[in-house]
């Protein structure tokens, strides 16, 4: 899907996905990682890029349940 960050808009995907089901509903949750740089997310430091890394993880789950 679509990842928007400061009004900066890219594509991402969503990795290793995991799905629970039971009575009481439905779980997906998986990692999506994306590059910092590509939203333009930066720390003002001389040494920034040896102490930050690009990469940021997000643990996304999404849940649902039955009507």
């Amino acid at each position: 899907g679509d990842l928007t960050v400061r009004g900066k808009t890219n594509s991402e995907q969503v990795k290793d996905i995991v799905i629970n089901a039971d009575s009481t509903g439905l779980t997906a949750s998986g990692t999506l990682t994306f590059d910092r740089q590509k939203y333009a997310v930066a720390w003002k430091s001389p040494m920034k890029d040896m102490v930050l890394s690009n990469d940021i993880e997000l643990q996304v789950t999404l849940t649902g349940t039955p009507r």
